[in-house]
């Protein structure tokens, strides 16, 4: 069940981006790079094994949290 939820709430997802960038064509290379990166994670979602999964999760949360971190102590220090 939370796999064709996914895969709808991506396809609706999709269709947003796509009206987005109809709406402002100078979008459209992030239009197709958010897009791709959704439809992506969609597939491996739906494609992967459990374990497999389990690690790439692991790893996008951390990298997340690390991204975050690194974007805190680059806007304390005046970087940004």
């Amino acid at each position: 069940m939370i796999r064709v939820v996914l895969v709808a709430a991506s396809l609706i997802y999709i269709m947003i981006i796509a009206a987005q960038v109809w709406d402002r064509p100078s979008l459209w290379l992030e239009g197709l790079l958010i897009g791709t990166a959704l439809a992506a994670a969609t597939a491996m979602y739906w494609f992967r094994d459990r374990v497999i999964l389990d690690r790439w999760e692991k790893a996008a949360l951390w990298a997340a949290v690390l991204l975050f971190l690194g974007y805190g102590l680059a806007r304390l220090g005046g970087l940004v």
